[in-house]
C-alpha cells in the first residue's frame, strides 16, 4: 500500500539530544528519496548538551500537527529508563487517526499498548526502514 504524500514522522525520546538528532538523520538517509521525514526537533537549539527550553504550545502543537499530517510514524522506544511520554502520545494520536505506526524497539515489543497501537515492532532502525520501503513505497 503506497502512502499518499510519503511523509513519515520520526517520534522518539528527547532525553539525549545527540542520539535524538543522530538516528533521525540516519532514518532520513535510509528512507530517501522515496520518503520525506518530519523531524520534531527541526529548528530547536541544543545548548550545552541540552535542549533549549520552549513552551508546550511550540513543541506539542507542532508535533500533533506533524503527526496528523503524515502518512506513517516510525517511533523509537529503545530504552527502558526513558519516560517516552511524548512518544506514547504521538503513537496514540497517530493510531487514533488511522495513521500506521512502526516501532523501533526491543524493550517494549511485548507491551500490550505498543502492540495494540502499532502495525509492527522491529529491533533495529534498518529493519524499520526496510519494512516501510518494502510495504509502503
Amino acid at each position: 500500500m503506497a502512502l499518499l504524500d510519503n511523509k513519515i514522522y520520526l517520534a522518539g525520546s528527547s532525553s539525549d539530544p545527540s542520539f535524538a538528532l543522530k538516528w533521525r538523520v540516519e532514518a532520513s538517509e535510509l528512507l530517501h528519496p522515496e520518503f520525506i521525514t518530519l523531524n520534531p526537533f527541526r529548528g530547536r537549539e541544543v545548548i550545552d548538551g541540552k535542549w533549549k527550553r520552549y513552551n508546550s504550545n511550540e513543541i506539542v502543537g507542532r508535533d500533533i500537527h506533524d503527526v496528523l499530517n503524515c502518512d506513517l510514524v516510525i517511533a523509537e522506544m529503545l530504552f527502558k529508563d526513558q519516560p517516552y511520554i511524548g512518544t506514547s502520545m504521538e503513537i496514540r494520536t497517530a493510531a487514533d487517526a488511522g495513521i500506521p505506526v512502526v516501532v523501533w524497539t526491543e524493550a517494549y515489543k511485548d507491551h500490550y499498548w505498543i502492540q495494540y497501537h502499532s502495525i509492527k515492532c522491529l529491533p533495529t532502525l534498518e529493519e524499520c526502514c526496510t519494512f516501510v520501503r518494502d510495504f509502503w513505497a
